[in-house]
């Protein structure tokens, strides 16, 4: 059997050097089997979230929670929810004279579908980098989005313009300015 100086400790030195050279070498093994496996979660992660047909965590539409719902469930969710809280009329109101509109007469409602959407589309654009940063940021900070209200503009003119007939303070004779 032939003899290793260096295990049997003839040369410290030697000995000290494979050491320290086994030490570096397994270090950097080890780091680079770490990186690799956290650069393969991050990319089946980014994959995963790309693909998911699910809204990311962190997202509310007008207060409700609508994290980890499909577009159709969120939809549903939100227009149920924003049903019970409209009136059935919106007030008016000039120097202490109320008037009142029905919702449904200007066919006033909150444009769901297009919250959904925007919702469905955070952290999926597409920019990794940009992603990412959305991903996290939405899943640290939360994010409230504001549906738009919409309304039919000539109805709500028509009624406006019944109401400019009734209001106080008219002009008595057309010569007034």
């Amino acid at each position: 059997m032939p003899e290793f100086k260096i295990f049997k400790g003839d040369n410290k030195r030697d000995l000290k050097m494979f050491r320290r050279d086994n030490v570096a070498l397994v270090f950097v093994i080890l780091l680079a089997i770490v990186v690799s496996m956290v650069i393969g979660a991050i990319m089946a992660f980014y994959h995963n979230m790309q693909n998911t047909n699910l809204i990311q965590a962190g997202v509310f539409i007008k207060g409700i929670n609508v994290s980890g719902l499909t577009k159709e469930e969120a939809i549903k969710l939100v227009e149920d929810d924003l049903k019970g809280q409209m009136n059935d009329n919106i007030e008016l109101t000039y120097k202490n004279h109320n008037y009142y509109v029905e919702v449904e007469q200007i066919e006033a409602k909150f444009d769901v579908a297009s919250s959904v959407d925007y919702a469905f589309g955070i952290a999926k654009s597409g920019d990794f980098i940009k992603d990412v940063t959305d991903y996290i940021t939405v899943l640290v900070h939360n994010i409230n989005i504001e549906p738009i209200f919409v309304y039919n503009d000539k109805e709500l003119q028509k009624y406006l313009e019944t109401i400019e007939r009734n209001l106080p303070d008219q002009i008595v004779e057309a010569s007034y300015y």
